[in-house]
């Protein structure tokens, strides 16, 4: 970071560091043509521009994910079409993708890895042209023991304040073909080829270009990332052994032969939902335990229904994302790292959240 700072050379046009944080990244994530941004958001909205989605076209987006999935298609001009999760996953059904994108002829789909667990990438690759993954809950995130963009298009990944390489904002695409790369590569730069001087505008486009300083922090972070995703292993092996022993609760699990992230774990209640899910969530946030209630549904969101959208067909169609909505659990990250002692004491007071909560609401 000092070096950055001291070099005067602030944003990525004159700097250096922001290529060597692609350079780290690109080897991190098995991933050889990676481009630094601003945001994962706008890593997701530079996709749908680099891709060629047309304004207008139908894009496959989960029912349960967090609202940026779904707002980069909708301020691209394309229509996000809905689809349910499977409920061991939570990540998006095949059989459901396959269903609405015949349906509505879509164009592309946007799998989510949600909490860090890998979605049926080759099966989804099959229900839409186009593959766009939502890895914000990256890196670290491989596909029967495959990096993510082995399964094509782009994937994009986060690395806003909560994530796991947290940077405060910016974002990251990886690319299976360079003509897509290259595009991306103009777009995110005001449209221009990166090293032609002056203004020589290509097309019609916008600044996306991640900050030298903020590569620099990412860099850093990219020094512990392994030695904390392996701790971070550990600890969500502990605490899931915990949390399964306790009656009223499923948790969301990978496939066999994926690797997950370890960004969230997550579970659902089975004695409880609504109303006894929040008391257990402010029970436990009360003792200090970093959880909160899983996201809502995206038909939940106001924005969903002030776009003219029906909430309520949206619902009837991803029965399961609304039973997660209404009655998942997410553990953060950090807690992972915590002593295991800690971890069995967290599995305890969980335990008795829940039996307590079962008592009263069911």
């Amino acid at each position: 970071m000092d070096e950055v700072v001291r070099s005067g050379d602030w944003w990525r046009n004159e700097g250096v560091s922001v290529e060597r944080f692609e350079r780290d990244f690109a080897e991190l994530e098995e991933t050889p043509l990676v481009l630094a941004v601003t945001s994962g958001t706008h890593a997701l909205e530079l996709a749908l521009m680099s891709a060629g989605i047309e304004a207008g076209a139908r894009v496959i987006v989960p029912a349960a994910t967090f609202f940026s999935t779904w707002s980069a298609v909708q301020r691209h001009g394309a229509t996000a079409v809905l689809a349910d999760i499977d409920l061991d996953t939570w990540t998006l059904d095949p059989t459901a993708a396959s269903a609405a994108a015949a349906e509505t002829s879509a164009a592309a789909v946007v799998p989510v890895h949600y909490g860090g667990v890998p979605a049926p990438l080759a099966d989804l690759g099959r229900s839409a042209p186009t593959l766009i993954q939502d890895a914000a809950h990256g890196p670290g995130i491989r596909s029967q023991g495959a990096p993510l963009v082995q399964a094509g298009g782009i994937v994009c990944w986060s690395f806003q304040q909560s994530k796991l390489l947290p940077g405060g904002e910016g974002g990251a695409m990886g690319f299976a073909d360079e003509a897509t790369y290259r595009r991306a590569l103009t777009l995110q730069n005001c449209g221009r080829i990166p090293g032609t001087p002056g203004y020589g505008h290509l097309a019609v486009a916008s600044n996306f270009r991640m900050p030298e300083l903020t590569s620099a922090l990412l860099r850093a972070q990219l020094e512990r990332f392994v030695d904390l995703s392996i701790r971070r292993a550990n600890g969500a092996s502990r605490l899931r052994a915990r949390l399964a022993a306790i009656d009223g609760i499923v948790l969301q699990r990978a496939r066999s032969g994926d690797s997950e992230s370890h960004y969230l774990v997550q579970v659902r209640l089975t004695s409880t939902g609504g109303t006894g899910r929040d008391e257990i969530v402010e029970r436990l946030a009360s003792r200090g335990i970093p959880v909160s209630r899983t996201y809502p549904p995206l038909c939940e969101v106001p924005a969903y229904g002030a776009s003219g959208y029906d909430p309520a067909e949206a619902a009837a169609r991803c029965p399961n994302a609304m039973l997660v909505g209404r009655t998942g659990l997410s553990f953060h990250h950090r807690l992972l790292l915590a002593p295991p002692d800690v971890l069995d004491w967290v599995g305890d007071t969980v335990a008795e959240a829940v039996t307590s909560a079962a008592e009263r609401f069911s």
